[in-house]
């Protein structure tokens, strides 16, 4: 995410990044697959060529199911969801319905949420075949993570069992 590497393509801290943990991963966008699921991991940061790369991931396709993870909210309908405002492109849904058409369910998830009390740590919204989940974490009360396990996505929240020393 943008916390990691800065809000621009070239500055000192994507250098550190990519010299630290470029090492240990593939350049990003880039495809794993786990729990009956194709993974992406986005850069939401270098959205310089988006369709043509995740494009060219989607032709490794070995699942019916994908989960694409961003930091950054890519649709207008939950921009106001999102922790910043709209700095990033937005994509059209039927642009991302024709990208992910193999696919017989995509979802999107943005960690890009939850940093403010007046806004919902989770907020979800779908267009065909497409789910797309706005998630992050505020150090707020009602935090949420998601969890994949088994082909599913579920919702933990943090501070229900949460010990207080």
């Amino acid at each position: 995410g943008n916390h990691d590497v800065g809000p621009k393509i070239m500055n000192p801290a994507r250098e550190v990044f990519n010299q630290q943990v470029g090492i240990k991963q593939p350049n990003l966008p880039f495809l794993i697959y786990k729990e009956n699921f194709d993974i992406i991991i986005d850069d939401s940061n270098n959205e310089i060529n988006f369709s043509n790369k995740i494009k060219s991931l989607t032709k490794n396709k070995k699942n019916n199911n994908l989960i694409l993870l961003r930091h950054h909210v890519a649709i207008e309908p939950l921009i106001k969801y999102g922790n910043s405002r709209g700095e990033n492109k937005i994509f059209n849904e039927k642009l991302l319905e024709n990208l992910f058409s193999s696919y017989d369910k995509v979802t999107i998830i943005y960690g890009n949420g939850g940093a403010y009390e007046e806004k919902p740590r989770i907020a979800c919204y779908q267009h065909n075949k497409i789910n797309h989940i706005v998630n992050g974490i505020g150090d707020k009360s009602d935090d949420k993570v998601l969890i994949i396990s088994k082909g599913k996505i579920y919702q933990y929240d943090l501070n229900k069992y949460f010990l207080y020393i």
